[in-house]
């Protein structure tokens, strides 16, 4: 699906290139991987992600099974950016990995912060999190999030909002509980399952 132009229409090659640019991302990935980001790994990286994604009742995880009307143009898109920037090495919709926060049900729900505060996760401090993500760290989590602000422009902004809104869960938690990072797991084999309509 990354390369395929009616999905992303992206060269794997100069993803690669992207992503070792960011020395953030060359560490996460040498971290997981033995080495930096590389057709391989990207793929391995995202088929990861995506078998993360059990988001009972959310409309995702019906697109996910087949229902194509489940996710507007805007969630779409911002799905496809959410995995073309590399977010998809950090951020597992359950927090897997223990390199980033988890995302389903985030929307609305209570943040932990390692300043002991704690916030409601609305559309402001979701986009704070992309611009200026050393601002409010969410605990148990290091600050090693790079900035993406002049990465991505506002209506890209608005869109990878609207995606990780769509990951909003049927019975989500009242509250984030401060998070326990996982083991560093390696590279997993890949997946042969489908990953959502039309993504073969």
């Amino acid at each position: 699906s990354l390369e395929n132009p009616q999905i992303m229409g992206a060269s794997i090659s100069k993803l690669a290139e992207k992503l070792a640019a960011d020395s953030n991302m060359r560490r996460q990935f040498t971290a997981v991987y033995g080495s930096g980001p590389d057709a391989t790994n990207i793929v391995d990286a995202i088929t990861s992600f995506e078998r993360t994604l059990t988001t009972p009742g959310s409309r995702f995880d019906r697109w996910l099974e087949g229902d194509v009307a489940a996710l507007s143009t805007d969630e779409l898109t911002g799905y496809r950016l959410f995995k073309f920037l590399g977010c998809v090495s950090c951020h597992g919709a359950n927090g897997e990995g223990g390199r980033g926060p988890a995302l389903a049900g985030l929307f609305g729900r209570k943040v932990f912060l390692t300043n002991n505060q704690t916030l409601i996760a609305d559309e402001a401090y979701i986009r704070e999190s992309i611009e200026n993500p050393q601002a409010k760290v969410v605990s148990g989590f290091n600050p090693i999030m790079p900035t993406f602000q002049g990465q991505v422009t506002p209506e890209q902004l608005i869109q990878i909002i609207s995606f990780i809104k769509s990951l909003q869960i049927s019975n989500p938690q009242s509250a984030t509980a401060p998070a326990v990072p996982a083991p560093k797991a390696g590279p997993s084999a890949p997946a042969n399952a489908t990953s959502g309509p039309n993504q073969q």
